[in-house]
């Protein structure tokens, strides 16, 4: 919902600007905005699952210590795409550094 009103864009501009972004490899179903959101919404079955196959990985997950560092680095995980410079992980993973050290999340976090 966060996403539809904009705020999310807002809140986050490196998401932002995944906004109705276009992949162009033939593997890619969605824009880089609607792949983000269905991979937090397929690791929110994860977190809920009680059957399978999300239960599998359920006891797993729960045992993550910080699990919305796990959702950050989804959120984030493809916001370098929107650069067309340069390859897009390295890109995203320096993004992800500067919005951790906005959120204020300290140096362990950060470099999790």
């Amino acid at each position: 919902m966060m996403h539809e009103v904009g705020l999310l864009g807002k809140f986050l501009p490196e998401f932002g600007r995944l906004t109705c972004l276009v992949q162009h490899e033939f593997y890619h179903q969605y824009t880089a905005d609607e792949h983000t959101l269905v991979c937090l919404e397929k690791l929110d079955r994860v977190w809920e699952a009680k059957t399978p196959p999300y239960s599998e990985y359920a006891e797993l997950f729960r045992g993550v210590e910080q699990p919305y560092m796990l959702y950050l680095a989804l959120l984030l995980h493809d916001s370098g795409k929107a650069f067309h410079t340069g390859h897009h992980a390295l890109i995203g993973a320096r993004q992800a550094l500067r919005v951790a050290h906005r959120l204020g999340l300290d140096g362990a976090k950060r470099t999790a």
